[in-house]
């Protein structure tokens, strides 16, 4: 005997009552006490919410940020490097490699530190001295012009990075006579450790300052290699006292923003409290008129009211960070 399949089909259609659209637009219940009971649910009888204030007092206080750290930040007390927003923007110092201070930049800063003593050629020579530009012994690898270059160099030319890692504020390095002009030879060495700290910023963490030949490492101290990604904290002072810490575990490099920071664990400090009679925090009060911000779009407070239908909030345009227009939407 043969197979024999017999397919069928049923429609269902819906049976309106009546041919008049609103009863079913109108969206009745037929529990009024359930309607009820989802309102209390949703707060729709407390009666804080039914106005808005007359007048807000607003009353703000900043405090710009003072010291920061590279790396992961350790639980307790750590010396915060010195930071100047004004100075350079925080990603800068955050993604900034480090300098080499190779015998081309010794050189360069025992340069300029010899035209800013030129009127004082006592101290000049005293650091000569005691400050020598160090380099590599002549190689094969080199010809004879470059060898004689590199023997004029180290009998011409002081060794800046050995002087500005000796130099202490206040004073000469090396225990050097100020000669007949000590506070004007003094006032010349701190305008050029002023700009040697501009120009390599990163030359105090270079402990002890490799050598004219060694190898130097331009890794940023906050990257963290193995997740290709920095990590950095920052603190400001606080105007009642103490401090605010703040740290990045996950910066990728992609333009820093306040979303990249999470407030530090307690006990973590950078010692920026110690800035605050030096940069004094700024107190703000202002006052408002609050009103209600309504936009087209926005979503409806009542659940019998339809939104604009004008707005085709599907089209919406924003990128991944725009987070507000995303709350909105």
């Amino acid at each position: 005997m043969a197979d024999i399949s017999i397919s069928s089909w049923t429609r269902l259609e819906p049976r309106a009552q009546s041919a008049d659209p609103s009863v079913g637009l109108s969206a009745e219940v037929a529990d009024p006490l359930w309607l009820l009971a989802r309102q209390w649910q949703l707060a729709e009888f407390v009666g804080d919410d039914g106005a808005t204030p007359v007048r807000a007092r607003v009353r703000v206080g900043s405090a710009p940020l003072t010291r920061w750290l590279p790396g992961p930040l350790p639980a307790g007390a750590s010396d915060g490097l010195p930071l100047d927003p004004a100075a350079s923007p925080l990603e800068a110092d955050v993604e900034a490699e480090l300098v080499p201070l190779g015998l081309r930049e010794r050189a360069e800063a025992g340069r300029r530190l010899h035209r800013a003593l030129a009127p004082h050629p006592d101290v000049l020579t005293a650091l000569l001295g005691a400050f020598p530009l160090a380099t590599p012994a002549p190689s094969d690898v080199t010809d004879a012009a470059n060898d004689a270059l590199i023997g004029l160099l180290a009998t011409r030319l002081l060794d800046g990075a050995a002087v500005r890692a000796a130099w202490v504020p206040g004073a000469l390095p090396g225990g050097v006579d100020g000669g007949a002009d000590p506070a004007g030879a003094l006032a010349a060495l701190e305008a050029w450790a002023a700009w040697f700290d501009r120009r390599w910023p990163d030359a105090a963490t270079q402990t002890p300052p490799p050598g004219p030949g060694a190898p130097q490492d331009r890794t940023p101290p906050s990257w963290v290699p193995d997740r290709l990604e920095y990590r950095f904290s920052v603190a400001a002072p606080l105007p009642g006292g103490g401090e605010l810490v703040l740290t990045s575990p996950e910066y990728h490099g992609d333009g820093l923003d306040w979303d990249d920071l999470d407030r530090a664990p307690e006990g973590c400090v950078l010692g920026a409290a110690a800035d605050a009679g030096r940069i004094p925090a700024e107190a703000l009060i202002t006052t408002t008129l609050p009103t209600p911000v309504r936009w087209p779009g926005s979503p409806s407070d009542r659940f019998w009211e339809l939104e604009d239908a004008a707005v085709n909030l599907g089209q919406l345009d924003s990128w991944p960070t725009d987070l507000a227009t995303m709350l909105a939407a």
